[in-house]
């Protein structure tokens, strides 16, 4: 008699009945799940905690708290809610007319066109607008001027009050929100899916991680960095022209910047992205994000292929997500921000091919690590080291005949790396940046001293768990370690049991089936061949090698290599106390397991919340500035392009301004094609290198010039300690327009106002 396949759980006329006719409840819950949605986001997009002048932007700071105005800029940008009906916005402006200055004309208007245009005296005077259901933002113009007494800011106007009064309905914010929650049911309906079959503990903190790296991604850090610039304007040269910014073809191994050669992974991933949106800093940061999540499965999956149990990979795979370090990296669009993803790849693939040495184990392997070296630097060697270890241990494992397996992978391996060992041959100047920054010494001891120092902080607790990377704002948050520091006894414990697997030389047992997960023993572990073990010491040992072979350590730049092996010793700390826990009595072992976890899970919420608020807030406002995360430096080259029909030369300042060239170029002030042509490059020795001209844009030191030129234009920093501002002058029978930066903090070497010693 041949037996009768039956589903699980279900007799046959009920699977056909609840396969034919969904399930009443199954229905409700879907319509309460989008239900919910709706309200949860018409309630996150109609509540905002800032009053309205604090939302608006293009103000300064209040300046005491005795004064009831604050001074705007050239430009105020007055966000407005759309309703059915119609606004109605109330604006007290005022000035003060210092020696040498007038009434003040003023301009407002909408995107449907000029609204009023007015001159404001001393007295302040009130206004009151009706806008049309459309308008979704009031724009007020106002010449600005710096006063005398060594006043760093070009003040406009002042703004007294401000309040806005809709009627009607928020069509939009309902429409918008609606849209959401249709959206997100087939996405409920996917992970409702993958959560049934098994995938939750994977699922949950991938889309934590996911969460984390792109909330708030163009403010925190705010701005763009001029390193996030190049990657950008070489990723959208490449989809106009085929060329870098630089004009060279389809670079396959680097990319020229600032005088060095930058790894080109990050430019081509971004390649799609921009072809469809252009060049904007969050098509730019959406990338790092996306890759950034994508080490949490990573880490999961090398978890288990280690045989960890769910709740320990899970672990790891939280402790991922959750990283400050990862998450930072993730949110800046620079090479650096790859490495955590594909060095997790790299080594996943590695104990996948030493475990089980097949031919598609070694393509994976080969295809992992020939993609990764050209991620960033740093993994010009760490991919090799790990690449040369895995083979060895391979062979010891399964002997010379298994390497005939190996042929087709080599081949693939071969192929990729071919570009790099081109570029490496033939362009002395691609390791120039490693000349300016690596080790130096005397003599092979006191090198080998000086190596020992830059490699064992990266041993020691305090870069983790109390200063982290402490030299750099660009680099972390000021004030936070790298890492949670909850998680730094599950850390030792992970480490002594990798000790204690390699040393001890545990007997060689049968891997345990999937199934005994709900139950694992200490012996899950030592289940797998000890070349494994022996491959992720040696990647542990290797992830901070290229980061010490530079100056001025930590660098969480350099030594991102070691998030994820971190990531996968936490985990395994984990599992010591997983499997530790099966052996008490009872019922025990389900009480204890449960309540370890709640209470890791609240720790690491509540020290990950503090990190991520300290980076929305605090840091932000640290990291704005002209040689950090230049928020406002973009938008002056684009008004600065929108401004240059009118003048017959520009001159920018590389004084006051880092690398202004690129900013400019992501502007796009003209074609592509036509800015690699016209580029005037001046190659030095050793980096950087210095972009004199694009055109009939320049680049120079300003500092010489006068100062207190007529002003065109102002764009404030969005938290107004720093700004950019255009002037004109007329020298030579020439219309110059001139682009410097303005600082609460004076730059040093100023020049007297008054001091006029000739044109650039």
């Amino acid at each position: 008699m041949q037996p009768q396949l039956v589903q699980p759980g279900f007799a046959g006329a009920s699977v056909r009945a609840r396969v034919g006719k969904p399930r009443w409840s199954a229905v409700a819950l879907r319509a309460l799940i989008v239900i919910g949605v709706w309200v949860a986001g018409f309630a996150a997009l109609s509540y905002n905690a800032r009053s309205l002048i604090d939302r608006m932007q293009g103000l300064y700071g209040t300046e005491n708290p005795a004064t009831s105005f604050r001074w705007t800029g050239s430009r105020v940008h007055i966000p407005l809610d759309p309703h059915s009906g119609p606004t109605l916005v109330s604006l007290t402006l005022g000035t003060v007319l210092w020696p040498g200055r007038t009434n003040q004309p003023v301009q407002l208007s909408t995107e449907a066109g000029p609204l009023l245009a007015t001159t404001l005296t001393a007295q302040p005077r009130r206004y009151q607008f009706l806008l049309p259901p459309d308008a979704h933002e009031l724009q007020l113009v106002a010449p600005v001027a710096r006063p005398s007494g060594g006043e760093w800011r070009w003040l406009g106007v002042q703004v007294f009050q401000v309040s806005t009064t809709p009627s009607g309905l928020p069509l939009r914010t309902i429409g918008l929100t609606l849209l959401l929650a249709l959206a997100s049911l087939p996405v409920l309906m996917l992970l409702w899916w993958l959560v049934r079959h098994g995938y939750g503990p994977l699922l949950g903190p991938t889309m934590l991680g996911l969460a984390l790296r792109m909330l708030w991604l163009t403010a925190a850090p705010p701005g763009l960095h001029r390193d996030e610039a190049v990657s950008l304007v070489d990723a959208w040269n490449l989809v106009q022209t085929g060329h870098d910014h630089m004009g060279h073809l389809l670079p396959l191994a680097a990319f020229e910047a600032y005088g060095d050669w930058t790894s080109p992974l990050l430019t081509y991933l971004q390649v799609p992205l921009v072809a469809l949106a252009g060049p904007s800093p969050l098509v730019a940061r959406l990338v790092t994000a996306i890759v950034g999540a994508l080490a949490v499965p990573v880490v999961y999956v090398l978890a288990r292929s280690l045989r960890l149990p769910v709740a320990a990979a899970g672990c790891a795979g939280l402790v991922c997500a959750l990283s400050p370090w990862q998450i930072y990296l993730s949110r800046v669009a620079i090479p650096p921000a790859l490495v955590p993803t594909c060095w997790g790849l790299c080594v996943l693939t590695a104990v996948l091919f030493v475990r089980d040495g097949r031919r598609r184990d070694g393509l994976a392997l080969a295809l992992a690590a020939g993609l990764a070296l050209y991620a960033y630097p740093t993994m010009k060697l760490a991919v090799p080291l790990l690449l040369v270890i895995a083979i060895v241990l391979a062979l010891l494992r399964h002997g010379w005949r298994a390497s005939a397996a190996w042929r087709l992978p080599a081949l693939l391996l071969a192929l990729l790396w071919l570009p790099f060992a081109l570029s490496t041959l033939l362009n002395p100047a691609s390791g120039a940046r490693f000349q300016e920054i690596g080790l130096t010494a005397d003599s092979p001891a006191a090198w080998l001293a000086k190596w020992w120092h830059e490699y064992q902080v990266y041993l020691l607790p305090d870069f983790y768990y109390i200063s982290g990377d402490a030299r750099k704002v660009i680099r972390g948050v000021a004030g936070h370690g790298a890492a949670l520091s909850v998680e730094a006894p599950l850390l030792m414990l992970g480490l002594a049991a990798l000790a204690l697997l390699i040393v001890a030389r545990w007997r060689q047992i049968e891997p345990v089936p999937d199934a005994a997960d709900a139950v694992p023993t200490p012996a899950r572990l030592s289940a797998l061949p000890t070349p494994v073990w022996w491959l992720i010491l040696a990647a542990l040992l290797i992830a901070p090698l290229p980061a010490s072979l530079t100056e001025h350590n930590p660098n969480t730049f350099r030594a991102a290599t070691i998030t994820p092996l971190y990531a996968l010793l936490v985990g395994i700390g984990a599992a010591v106390l997983w499997q530790c826990a099966a052996r008490l009595p009872a019922r025990w072992p389900q009480i204890a397991r449960v309540a370890g976890t709640g209470l890791l899970v609240a720790v690491l919420a509540w020290q990950s919340a503090a990190w991520y608020t300290d980076l929305v807030q605090r840091h932000a406002a640290l990291a704005s500035g002209p040689f950090f995360f230049a928020d406002g430096e973009l938008e002056t080259m684009q008004r600065t392009v929108e401004l240059a029909p009118g003048y017959d030369e520009i001159w920018i300042d590389t004084a006051t301004l880092g690398r202004p060239y690129i900013y400019l170029l992501a502007a796009q002030p003209m074609p592509p094609a036509v800015a690699q042509a016209q580029i005037l490059v001046d190659r030095l020795p050793l980096p950087p290198n210095e972009v004199s001209q694009i055109g009939r844009y320049h680049f120079a030191d300003l500092r010489r010039l006068p100062a207190n030129l007529p002003a065109r234009d102002l764009v404030l920093d969005r938290f107004a300690q720093s700004g950019y501002i255009i002037q004109q002058w007329q020298h030579d029978g020439r219309r110059l327009l001139l682009v410097r930066s303005i600082s609460s903090l004076p730059p040093d070497n100023t020049v007297s106002d008054q001091e006029d010693v000739g044109g650039p």
